[in-house]
């Protein structure tokens, strides 16, 4: 009887998994590109299940508690009694609102020279010690004034970025590029893309440290799983903001521009109006690495 039982719970967990993955509903428990490791624990837990119809044959070798084996069935309980559903605006409180400083992020696209290599591994500041070199100061300069204009030195995968957002009539971020292309306007919103046309969409969420009619145009970013998701946010500013409920999905078109929000420069889209918008059937963004 153990191992019939051991063989139901392999296949319910097996076939629920089946479901998400062909329904596209996993998407609301892990990022879709670990949706290959998923399809192999379906393959192992159906093996699993074979081996233990196979045991029916054999004298079991131990016994298992009935809390053992609801603990292994839990989760497919669990998914037969709540529905999957994406994050609403109401986690979001408890997420927390990402605000990176401009600096910090283009540290972060800048790619470190020798000296800055070793610094970073050996857990000192970037301008600590030798700060007034000649290889130093040209690195902060790189990162502080013009990064564009560097050579060499700043990382090419956001030069490419930033090449195309400045070309571009109408800024979007789009949903395979949402988490990079928002921490280029993050870093150059207050040069190369200031007074740029920006279009985004997302639902409307706000923190206590912002003042009155600003609001931030929020997405929910996932790297691994929901676990870890957080809400990254764009700041956003258009007559009537303070009247929109949170959790209202919308869409804002306007001038990037920047505002100092919590003690730093942040990127801000000065709109006219709004446009409420459905749900997007994935309302979630993903990290691509």
């Amino acid at each position: 009887m153990g191992a019939f039982t051991r063989a139901w719970i392999c296949f319910s967990i097996a076939l629920m998994l089946t479901i998400l993955v062909i329904t596209g509903e996993l998407r609301f428990y892990i990022n879709p590109r670990l949706q290959l490791f998923t399809i192999f624990g379906i393959v192992v837990l159906l093996l699993l299940g074979m081996v233990q119809l196979w045991n029916l044959r054999v004298p079991p070798q131990h016994s298992t508690g009935a809390i053992g084996y609801l603990l292994l069935l839990s989760p497919f309980l669990i998914f037969l009694l709540i529905r999957p559903g994406a994050l609403d605006a109401s986690m979001a409180a408890h997420k927390g609102g990402i605000y990176v400083p401009s600096k910090s992020l283009g540290r972060e696209q800048h790619v470190l020279n020798r000296e800055g290599a070793t610094a970073r591994k050996e857990g000192k500041s970037l301008n600590q010690g030798n700060s007034d070199s000649p290889s130093t100061k040209k690195e902060t300069d790189s990162t502080t004034t013009k990064p564009s204009a560097s050579t060499g030195e700043e990382n090419s995968y956001y030069a490419k970025i930033l090449q195309d957002l400045v070309s571009s009539p109408m800024i979007t971020l789009g949903e395979q590029t949402y988490l990079d292309r928002l921490t280029t306007i993050e870093v150059h919103h207050n040069r190369e893309l200031k007074g740029k046309k920006i279009r985004v969409h997302g639902f409307v969420y706000r923190t206590r440290d912002l003042p009155n009619g600003v609001i931030l145009v929020s997405r929910y970013a996932i790297t691994c799983c929901v676990a870890d998701a957080s809400v990254i946010g764009i700041a956003a500013t258009f007559p009537g903001a303070d009247q929109v409920k949170d959790g209202t999905w919308i869409e804002v078109e306007g001038t990037l521009q920047s505002r100092e929000l919590q003690h730093h420069a942040t990127p801000l889209v000065n709109a006219n109006s709004f446009k409420p918008i459905p749900t997007p059937k994935d309302p979630y963004i993903y990290a691509n690495y």
